[in-house]
């Protein structure tokens, strides 16, 4: 499980995140929503080491303990299983589909994958030879989503996973993370504007503005806040089903 609490992060005198505090369990995906500016991003880079916070605690909990993280880096944090993708896939475009997801097992020393069960697990194994620039944009983020695995994340970080995706890809995506999280027992936190896919993965949302967390809870009880309502969706109510 990885956790933070009362998180905060300034810039100069604006307040990116304050005191933040969430925290998602094993074979758990939770989402988070708010409009741009929120702060979600700016959350996701404390998370994972991309910047540190200016006070709070972020732990990871495992095997009876917890470790903090606040001043481990980002590769130190994704040796300890906390991994992240990106709203655009940050892939080597050059090196064929299998050499990215190799790549990342040797940078965090993971020396025992089965590339070839991954690769069907993640839908990839016919396009293992080819390279990840050639490939459509769904694909690539599948070959994002197969190399932070590789690299033994246990804590899944998404960055709007959905994004860019059609209707059919945002469904397969959706089944397919399902399937990854259930068989691998992972904690999945993700950040989306795709409200039906929040609904599909999450039992649990956090709604952000202005840097706060202002409402938790099912996606049905979090949509039907009015300070959601007013906060995200501009005072029209978003049928949450």
């Amino acid at each position: 499980m990885i956790q933070c609490e009362n998180l905060c992060k300034s810039y100069g005198g604006i307040v990116a995140v304050d005191r933040v505090s969430i925290s998602a369990s094993p074979n758990e995906t939770v989402g988070i929503i708010g409009s741009n500016g929120a702060g979600k991003t700016t959350l996701f880079n404390l998370l994972t080491g991309f910047d540190r916070p200016t006070s709070g605690q972020i732990y990871l909990m495992r095997g009876g303990g917890k470790i903090l993280l606040n001043r481990l880096p980002p590769y130190r944090r994704a040796k300890e299983g906390v991994g992240r993708t990106f709203q655009n896939p940050r892939l080597f475009g050059n090196l064929t589909v299998e050499g990215n997801i190799q790549a990342g097992a040797l940078g965090a020393h993971q020396r025992n994958v089965d590339y070839e069960a991954l690769l069907n697990e993640l839908g990839l194994w016919e396009k293992r030879e080819l390279t990840a620039e050639s490939l459509p944009y769904g694909d690539q983020k599948r070959v994002e989503l197969a190399r932070t695995l590789a690299a033994g994340a246990k804590v899944l970080l998404l960055d709007e996973p959905a994004a860019g995706l059609n209707e059919t890809e945002t469904a397969a995506l959706a089944d397919l993370l399902v399937g990854v999280r259930q068989h691998r027992l992972l904690t999945i936190i993700l950040i989306e504007h795709n409200m039906d896919f929040i609904q599909h993965l999450c039992k649990r949302v956090y709604a952000m503005d202005l840097g706060k967390i202002i409402s938790t809870g099912t996606p049905k009880e979090v949509l039907e806040s009015p300070q959601v309502i007013d906060a995200i969706f501009g005072g029209k109510r978003f049928d949450a089903g």
